[in-house]
């Protein structure tokens, strides 16, 4: 607050995560040379080759998710909750099925689906009145999220065939923890250690790393390998 003074109003309170929050999610300013920027840049403007239209859903695989979802979800701003979906009826499940049908034709996610709620936990053993000491978390309406996981299950295999995600890397894969790394960490300095080797470990942490990414060079990586239907989608 100006002249250092506290924020002791809901309203005042808000502008300042407002603010806050609008400075991290600015894209960043480290990019790499100019040349290579230049040629990403350029790449991004090619056309995408022809490939086969996106793998549609269908009304059994949208209720299989819906059946999986939590049901004590706080509505998001559409104010369509877990529990209303449950409740949907064929037909209303049909057509959703047809939308996302559309949207894998089309190459199209709705904008309105992007818009999310935030809400800000505090980080533990965090000062309080830093508004950097809390985490924000985006809650997505429901139906994208239901979308979202329905592209996930066609964009897996395609991870997988071109070995995008290292064997090493335990984050973002099914069936894979902390506790797993930490198996495979000890593990490997046991072996050392019994073989009489010297063991040694770099620990990285990346402050916002997510708010860090040049997202065109991440976009540049993932026209790579993912056709063109759900390259757009996700673009």
């Amino acid at each position: 607050m100006p002249n250092n003074s506290w924020a002791s109003s809901d309203s005042d309170k808000t502008s300042i995560f407002a603010e806050h929050l609008a400075n991290v999610f600015k894209p960043h300013n480290i990019i790499p040379n100019k040349i290579h920027t230049l040629n990403i840049t350029r790449s991004l403007k090619f056309p995408l080759p022809m490939a086969l239209p996106a793998k549609h859903t269908s009304p059994g695989e949208i209720q299989y998710i819906i059946r999986k979802l939590p049901t004590k979800k706080a509505p998001r701003h559409d104010l369509i909750s877990n529990l209303i979906v449950k409740h949907l009826p064929e037909k209303s499940i049909i057509l959703l099925a047809l939308i996302f049908n559309s949207m894998f034709r089309l190459s199209y996610f709705p904008t309105a689906w992007k818009h999310s709620n935030i809400i800000l936990i505090p980080k533990p053993n965090k000062p309080p009145d830093i508004p950097s000491s809390y985490r924000p978390i985006s809650l997505l309406p429901t139906l994208s999220k239901i979308f979202e996981k329905i592209l996930l299950k066609r964009l897996l295999p395609l991870s997988n065939k071109f070995n995008i995600i290292p064997n090493h890397q335990f984050g973002f894969r099914s069936k894979h923890s902390t506790i797993h790394q930490l198996h495979r960490t000890v593990d490997q300095i046991s072996t050392s250690m019994e073989a009489k080797h010297y063991c040694a470990a770099v620990l990285l942490d990346v402050a916002q790393a997510f708010d860090k990414v040049w997202h065109e060079g991440l976009l540049f990586k993932l026209k790579k390998f993912l056709p063109a239907p759900y390259y757009l989608l996700l673009k």
